[in-house]
């Protein structure tokens, strides 16, 4: 019997601001998930925001997620996914690579439609409502979108205490509720 190919599979973070044990977390957890014929290694941007807050640091981070896209091509991957809900650089990298670039707000957004006839997002800050919501508007998901709503925690205190921000989450979205969302992407 010949033996399955490896599966090699980027992951782009797009934040200078994780650390190397976060990085390696993360890894694991998808190495649980994956079919043990994937190889998953995660790249961090060498240069650009600490975080993704704005919609400036999402196009900075964009550019070295693209940069970075090019040589993962290069180096024999078959797959990247730019780790941010936001996805950044994810069509400048479509644009510059042969490879699949998996978005994690896009194909979440298509999952959670399918889950039921609305979905919706909650996003770190208040401040990024709009342009969550133009993304999912360019992404012509709009019209299963419920709301998009904040917990208003930065991005790099998110996993400080996941229990506060689980707990931020539910307050700004109960369970039960007139805005009738079948589905939740965090």
């Amino acid at each position: 019997m010949e033996s399955e190919k490896q599966v090699k599979i980027a992951i782009i973070v797009p934040n200078v601001g994780m650390s190397e044990e976060e990085m390696e977390a993360r890894r694991k957890h998808l190495l649980r998930v994956c079919h043990p014929n994937t190889f998953v290694e995660i790249f961090k941007n060498d240069m650009g925001p600490a975080s993704i807050e704005s919609e400036l640091e999402h196009e900075e981070a964009a550019v070295e997620i693209t940069k970075k896209a090019i040589w993962l091509q290069e180096e024999g991957y078959h797959a990247l996914i730019p780790w941010c809900g936001g996805d950044p650089g994810l069509t400048a990298s479509r644009e510059a690579v042969q490879i699949p670039v998996v978005g994690p707000l896009q194909s979440s957004c298509v999952i959670a439609s399918t889950l039921g006839y609305r979905f919706g997002v909650i996003t770190p800050l208040s401040k990024n409502i709009k342009l969550v919501e133009q993304r999912i508007w360019n992404l012509k998901l709009h019209l299963y979108l419920a709301r998009v709503r904040a917990v208003d925690i930065p991005v790099l205190d998110l996993r400080k205490n996941l229990g506060f921000f689980r707990d931020s989450a539910r307050k700004k979205w109960p369970l039960r509720g007139s805005e009738k969302a079948k589905a939740l992407y965090l």
